[in-house]
């Protein structure tokens, strides 16, 4: 008996004490009228019994007799589904928060059972991957569902000074030194700046020049 990989002759039952697959032979010796009962085999690894050469998309048991010449029977087989795997894309932030850079990538499991499995890592900008990696980017589908999390977070931006001028001029107003903002872990987000109203003896007369809202850059 031939157990085959539905839509291949490859044979899959490998059997005990053996090292490769190979049909499964049952001794004629002194049975020659008698009837056998054929069955297909449960205990293939990640595959379950789909038809055979007699039934098609049938897998029930029958009756054959042995005869004088060899007879040859074919169960095949197909790989069994697996759960998912999905691979998460996660933004580190700041003050704990995690959220999603992009959405995630789901990997079917159908028909995959004890197969390989990889997810990469994705290039986002204005992010940084974090290592190490995840210890489960690679595995095999199994019964279990597989979630991969790749963790990234924000790159640096260059920093940005606000000035209050004395307007006409290019004199610092005394009581309103510089103000730099910090780029850290900022690069790609959106920053307004805004002027001061906390001055006495000053009023703003221009309050959204030019660069006043924008992106962090590099």
């Amino acid at each position: 008996m031939h157990h085959i990989e539905d839509g291949t002759y490859n044979e899959l039952w490998i059997p005990s004490g053996e090292t490769t697959p190979q049909p499964q032979v049952i001794d004629g010796t002194k049975k020659l009228g008698l009837t056998y009962y054929t069955l297909p085999r449960t205990d293939i690894p990640h595959y379950y019994p789909y038809a055979s050469n007699y039934y098609p998309y049938d897998t029930r048991s029958y009756g054959l007799v042995f005869q004088l010449f060899e007879t040859e029977l074919y169960y095949s087989y197909r790989r069994k589904d697996a759960q998912n795997v999905t691979a998460f894309y996660k933004e580190d932030l700041e003050d704990g928060t995690v959220i999603n850079a992009v959405d995630p990538v789901t990997i079917s499991g159908a028909g995959k059972h004890g197969l390989p499995y990889t997810t990469e890592a994705k290039t986002i900008p204005n992010l940084e991957l974090q290592t190490p990696l995840p210890t489960n980017k690679e595995g095999e589908f199994d019964d279990s569902p597989h979630e991969v999390f790749y963790h990234y977070k924000r790159k640096d931006a260059a920093d940005i000074t606000v000035r209050h001028l004395e307007n006409g001029t290019s004199q610092v107003i005394t009581e309103a030194p510089d103000q730099v903002f910090s780029g850290a872990g900022k690069l790609g987000r959106s920053y307004t700046m805004a002027y001061r109203t906390d001055l006495d003896n000053w009023t703003c007369v221009y309050g959204t020049p030019a660069g006043y809202t924008g992106t962090w850059g590099p």
